[in-house]
């Protein structure tokens, strides 16, 4: 029993978590059939459900994992809040699920209280979610975001912009945090503010180069908020009037350009970027493979072969795909290509009758 759930655990998670419905059917088919389900596969269907748009069954997906008595860990509670925040204005079962997290003493974890401060953020209770941030021993960039996200919803970007100076690390979606925060607010206009931050940049008299590296993060973040809003169009514009066109960009401005034109199906401004990717000659791994598989989904299958044809004209290498999952309380990690795990022939063997059996698969370049 046991190695055939070590076998079916990492075919149940690549179903579960597709973006293709017949997937994540047959991942509940398979998850409704086993005998034994642990909790990397309760953990696992969770995450489905809520990708699905279905919080109510990630919710019982939970509570039945109670009551037969499997474990919980520290990976059930970050989609199980985020399936709450999808109840809201009600907050009843989220405070519930709070108490679970009390009890099974996760109350501390960084992942889980960042998923709390945001649905006490959304639920709009700041003090709560104050509260939580407060009791965090060491904050990370991950809490801190979290925190700065939570008071920019409520439009409160002074305790937002508060926050943020007393990051000790910030990354690009701490950046997109606060931008986002004074772009609701009022005072994004106060040019004191904005002084504070660039001078937070300004290090060692390096006032010219600290102002260079704020403006590069700042029009990444909004190219970034932009794409992610699905204002994908805006984030075009945007780059053509203040960076100075689409070619200004680097891996990273692509790249969240791209993901919101798959994401929203925005086939005409993926084919623009794509051309400018061209005229400049980026040979960027990760932008080519997200145009190929805008051009894919659309049914664009010439400009698809014609992308992928340029992997081998340029001897560009996609880094091979790679999961990592938990089973058992053991961690295993799978590379595309990779037989090298003990067990590697027998999945190997299911995976081919369950091939057989009809079920596609997604030959998209991930």
């Amino acid at each position: 029993m046991n190695d055939t759930m070590h076998a079916l655990a990492p075919l149940l998670s690549v179903a579960a978590t597709s973006n293709y419905p017949s997937f994540y059917s047959y991942a509940y088919s398979i998850f409704c059939n086993l005998t034994h389900r642990n909790t990397f596969m309760h953990n696992t269907m969770i995450r489905a459900f809520l990708q699905n748009r279905s919080p109510l069954r990630a919710l019982s997906c939970y509570f039945s994992m109670l009551r037969n008595g499997v474990t919980v860990n520290n990976f059930t509670f970050p989609p199980l809040i985020k399936a709450c925040i999808a109840l809201l204005p009600s907050t009843v079962v989220g405070r519930l699920v709070h108490a679970h997290v009390t009890k099974f003493g996760f109350r501390h974890d960084p992942y889980v209280v960042s998923v709390f401060i945001e649905f006490y953020s959304v639920s709009r209770q700041p003090e709560t979610a104050r509260v939580l941030f407060n009791e965090i021993t060491e904050k990370d960039v991950m809490s801190g975001t979290a925190m700065v996200d939570g008071y920019g919803k409520m439009e409160n970007v002074e305790s937002a912009r508060e926050v943020f100076e007393e990051m000790h690390e910030r990354n690009v979606v701490s950046w997109s945090a606060i931008i986002a925060a004074y772009s609701r607010s009022i005072v994004r206009k106060d040019a004191d503010a904005w002084n504070a931050m660039i001078s937070g940049f300004a290090l060692n008299g390096l006032v010219k180069k600290s102002l260079e590296l704020f403006n590069q993060m700042h029009y990444a973040c909004v190219v970034d908020l932009l794409s992610v809003a699905g204002m994908v169009e805006e984030a075009e514009e945007f780059m053509e009037e203040k960076m100075g066109g689409l070619e200004a960009g680097d891996a990273n401005v692509w790249g969240a350009l791209l993901n919101a034109c798959r994401i929203h199906k925005n086939i005409h401004v993926g084919n623009r970027v794509w051309k400018m990717l061209l005229d400049i000659g980026v040979n960027d791994c990760g932008a080519h493979v997200l145009t190929y598989n805008i051009f894919r989904e659309a049914g664009w299958d010439a400009k698809a072969n014609k992308v992928r044809n340029r992997f081998s004209e340029t001897g560009m290498k996609k880094k091979p795909g790679c999961s990592i999952i938990e089973v058992d309380n053991e961690v295993e990690e799978f590379l595309a290509g990779d037989h090298s795990h003990p067990q590697a022939q027998e999945m190997c063997k299911l995976l081919d009758s369950i091939l057989k059996m009809g079920i596609s698969e997604d030959i998209a370049y991930h």
